[in-house]
């Protein structure tokens, strides 16, 4: 939802009455720091579940990917469609889009869905966790702790001793050796602690409060927006605190479990991810014309959109992903039962 919001920036600002909105909006890309975070968390749960049944590093791989790109290639070809029919645009099959489709490309530039590069991490993501869980499972904490004191050390030598580089996005290795994998890492580090029961509830309220000035550092800092360990540094602490008081939260009798709406939201949301920024050209392109059309106030017609789009996102996860990836897993479980 923060990364929505941040791609309705735009239409803020040029909707009367809701410009003010994007102060804060601007800042929705923070929703990607709190999603690598996450992933971390239920991959690496999802990894030490897979080895500890039994099952191999292809399994794991295999349904991981099936997640991914399942859902991701009709998201892709309902993006090209309404690009090329209502936008003009054209798509030639070359490297460049080829690499979009097989998600290779780790930058917004270069990919048709402008959400897709943080998947390219994702799976990136997956390789790690497998060598970590299928290949040093019994050492696995020390490889989590090694592993992230190599990503900063190496982001921070960088950064300190030669930030003009940085800064232009010239840093050698960048890709394999990004910042963002602090990030993930320090989600499966929490996945390891909430196993293990480690993860204390009275720390919840200074959790808090890192998390709060680390967003106030992150949005009077220029460069959080565009370097990746000052992001890490800003935004990724502020989601490690969020994730830990989610998770230390859940230690506590008394909590509050979501309801059905904020489950239902947390189910479709990769379609959501997906989808947005392509039904949002949509809106833009036909908000003007409604608002003329009824009378209604453009921001209205805007906040009808939006309702809009999560409803199709819902849908869509109902009738479209939901059953393509059921398919996908049915396939694994049928080749299971032929092997034995």
């Amino acid at each position: 939802m923060l990364v929505f919001l941040f791609h309705l920036s735009p239409h803020f600002l040029a909707t009367p009455g809701l410009a003010w909105i994007q102060q804060g909006s601007k800042f929705g890309f923070f929703g990607v720091d709190i999603f690598f975070v996450l992933s971390g968390i239920v991959v690496g749960n999802v990894a030490r579940a897979t080895k500890e049944s039994g099952s191999g590093a292809l399994e794991f791989a295999y349904r991981r990917l099936t997640r991914i790109y399942v859902g991701y290639w009709p998201a892709l070809i309902v993006t090209v469609c309404i690009s090329t029919w209502l936008f003009h645009k054209s798509f030639s099959l070359d490297l460049i889009t080829i690499k979009s489709a097989l998600l290779l490309t780790p930058t917004v530039v270069g990919n048709i869905l402008p959400t897709a590069w943080s998947l390219t991490f994702e799976i990136y993501f997956y390789v790690l966790v497998v060598i970590v869980y299928f290949a040093a499972y019994r050492f696995r904490t020390l490889a989590i702790a090694l592993l992230l004191l190599a990503f900063m050390t190496w982001n921070g030598y960088w950064f300190l001793f030669q930030k003009a580089i940085v800064v232009n996005g010239d840093q050698p290795i960048r890709f394999f050796l990004s910042a963002f994998c602090i990030e993930f890492f320090a989600g499966v580090l929490l996945a390891e602690l909430w196993a293990k029961g480690r993860l204390s509830s009275r720390y919840i309220p200074g959790a808090f409060g890192v998390a709060l000035i680390s967003l106030y550092a992150a949005t009077t800092t220029d460069l959080s927006d565009r370097v990746e360990i000052v992001r890490v540094c800003t935004f990724g602490i502020a989601a490690f605190c969020i994730c830990y008081v989610a998770l230390a939260s859940e230690r506590v009798a008394t909590i509050v479990r979501p309801k059905s709406a904020f489950e239902w939201l947390g189910d479709c949301s990769y379609s959501f991810y997906l989808l947005h920024p392509v039904l949002l050209d949509l809106a833009g392109y036909s908000k003007g014309t409604i608002a003329r059309l009824t009378g209604i106030p453009p921001a209205a017609v805007l906040i009808a959109q939006c309702i809009a789009i999560v409803l199709f996102c819902g849908l869509w996860f109902a009738r479209i992903e939901r059953p393509a990836f059921a398919l996908s897993q049915s396939l694994l479980s049928s080749s299971h039962r032929k092997t034995n």
